[in-house]
């Protein structure tokens, strides 16, 4: 029916066509020239417009496709002051361009449903093509490698040359960890991947999960248990000593002999030795944290009121609140600024502790605190929160392994860096409270 008006004009152009060239025909056969040219002038105009009219729809699909094509949807055809097959025409052809508008915008809109959804993901996505190219990822990732934008795997090396062979050489289906450094600390990735095939282009969809957290709180479960077994083994073995010990010191007497002496030593030594066990046990009987709402500057005056050592405290907001067990938390800063204390004691009035409470992108709060100690050896820092490992005579080795647990207990995380600070002079250690 669209083109039922035009097929008319065609037939009524097509007619007058041939009726002139009926009159050609006898003109000529006349030998009437004149005549002959003044019938052929309205065969030529009649065969123009059936070119012109069968050509002008083909135009106007012709347009409409290269328009679409490049996403120009501006274009509206005519509906009025136009014969009724135009009309029906341009109608359809509107219509046309409508549905396609919307499929476009329902593509458009599903895109960005699916973008909201993966950079609402925690786990950090990167869609790779053969070429390494990255075709997208996630915020997650970027903040994995604390990148603004990754546009190829290759930029990964600046952080760990063993990145980008990591990502490109996993198969679909397996699973790798992989281990780097950045001023957070120790990143520990688990990596898995599945590929797809996109707009005839083979991706790789790559995941990755920092498993640190999950290392840390499995390895301190691990600790936790072993210091359990021991204190109790050693608890069992001693003190049945210290009983007789006593009894036969009382039974004996305390003499001036090597009986009485040994009974002596034996005893003390054993009572020494649960003191010292004893003192363990709080490494595995944290209490539950008696959580409150609490102004931090209130926090931070309360431990520089208890401390000998008076840092430098700088807050990003007085209004800064977090959720906590205030006394559980106190410890743990008493504890680090302690052990800061002790850093810099060689550096006399150049020492400078520092404690900062900002909040990050994630709304977290933050709580930093630096010294200009000289930083921690490497060696030395990977084992720094593990349960009784000390480099001080004398020291027991848990004050940090029992301050991660409480942050843990907390559903935050205790982390430290060291390395160069622009406002401090020399190397710096410095310890990250984050409470999510």
């Amino acid at each position: 029916m669209i083109f039922k008006g035009t097929f008319k004009k065609l037939a009524i152009l097509l007619f007058f066509a041939l009726v002139s060239a009926g009159g050609v025909t006898c003109s000529l056969a006349k030998d009437i020239y004149p005549l002959a040219i003044l019938i052929a002038l309205p065969l030529a105009i009649c065969i123009f417009l059936i070119f012109r009219f069968y050509g002008q729809d083909k135009r106007k699909l012709a347009f409409m496709f290269n328009s679409m094509e490049n996403d120009d949807f501006g274009f509206n055809f005519t509906v009025t002051k136009s014969a009724p097959a135009d009309i029906m025409l341009n109608n359809a052809l509107n219509r046309i361009k409508e549905l396609m508008m919307k499929a476009k915008l329902d593509v458009v809109q599903k895109e960005k449903y699916y973008e909201l959804i993966l950079s609402s993901v925690g786990t950090g996505v990167i869609v790779i093509n053969e070429s390494g190219s990255v075709y997208q990822y996630n915020n997650a990732a970027l903040k994995i490698f604390d990148l603004q934008i990754l546009t190829h795997i290759k930029q990964l090396a600046r952080i760990e040359e063993k990145l980008p062979e990591a990502l490109w050489s996993i198969m679909p289906g397996e699973q790798q960890q992989v281990t780097f450094h950045n001023e957070r600390g120790e990143i520990n990735l688990s990596l898995s991947a599945s590929s797809l095939e996109f707009q005839g282009k083979k991706l790789k969809i790559v995941s990755l999960s920092d498993i640190g957290g999950e290392l840390d709180e499995r390895e301190l479960e691990s600790w936790v248990r072993l210091t359990r077994v021991l204190t109790h083994e050693i608890m069992n073995s001693i003190t049945p000593i210290i009983s007789l010990s006593d009894a036969l010191l009382g039974l004996y007497g305390r003499r001036e002999d090597k009986i009485s002496n040994g009974l002596e030593v034996i005893n003390s030594t054993g009572k020494g030795l649960i003191s010292f066990v004893d003192s363990y046990r709080k490494f595995t009987r944290i209490p539950t944290p008696e959580k409150t709402l609490f102004y931090v500057n209130h926090l931070l005056e309360r431990v520089s009121s208890l401390s000998a050592i008076k840092p430098e405290i700088r807050l990003a907001s007085d209004e800064i609140i977090i959720y906590a067990d205030e006394n559980l938390i106190s410890q743990v800063i008493l504890n680090i600024i302690k052990n800061a204390g002790e850093a810099t004691a060689h550096l006399g009035n150049a020492a400078r502790i520092k404690v900062d409470v900002l909040l990050n992108p994630e709304e977290h709060v933050i709580i930093e605190i630096s010294d200009n100690g000289g930083g921690i050896d490497p060696e030395i820092a990977e084992n720094i929160f593990v349960p009784f490992f000390t480099t001080k005579e004398g020291g027991s080795g848990i004050g940090l392994s029992i301050s991660r647990q409480i942050m843990k207990l907390h559903n935050g995380s205790l982390a430290m860096r060291t390395g160069k600070a622009a406002d401090q002079d020399g190397m710096t250690t410095t310890f990250i409270l984050t409470f999510k």
